[in-house]
């Protein structure tokens, strides 16, 4: 197991976590107003999404298995390996979606979805850092 590598990327989504936590207090028109803002979660949103299933997949290698071909069901993998409880990879694998919606520009992003989903990604993501780092001892 590579603990730098897992830890690097934890270190990474923590970043990210941090430079959204601001934009928490925003209320949505100054989120929608401020290209600053909104281009900020976007971003964040999508390298703390990458990062968390870089770390899914290094964690199922480790265990033996095939990653499963999508970032949602990397989520679900680490629940039946112990690693997350069923709830959060639940909650986590749906921060997918809006990685995908935000990456691929499937439809326009809705900045009042983004706005009100920050508060429970940055929750979510908190849990997702101290539940590998128990898992791996970093």
């Amino acid at each position: 197991m590579n603990r730098a590598l897992l830890a690097q990327k934890l270190a990474q989504i923590a970043t990210c976590l941090e430079e959204m936590e601001p934009l928490l207090g925003t209320r949505l028109a100054e989120f929608r107003s401020t290209p600053g803002h909104f281009r900020l979660a976007e971003r964040d949103v999508q390298l703390t999404v990458d990062s968390a299933v870089d770390v899914n997949n290094h964690l199922i290698l480790e265990a033996g298995r095939q990653p499963p071909e999508t970032y949602f069901d990397t989520f679900l993998a680490l629940a039946q390996l112990g690693a997350l409880s069923q709830a959060l990879a639940r909650k986590l694998a749906r921060t997918t979606g809006l990685r995908n919606r935000i990456v691929h520009e499937y439809e326009t992003v809705d900045l009042g979805v983004l706005h009100g989903a920050l508060r429970e990604f940055v929750r979510g993501y908190r849990q997702y850092i101290r539940a590998v780092r128990r898992r791996v001892g970093i």
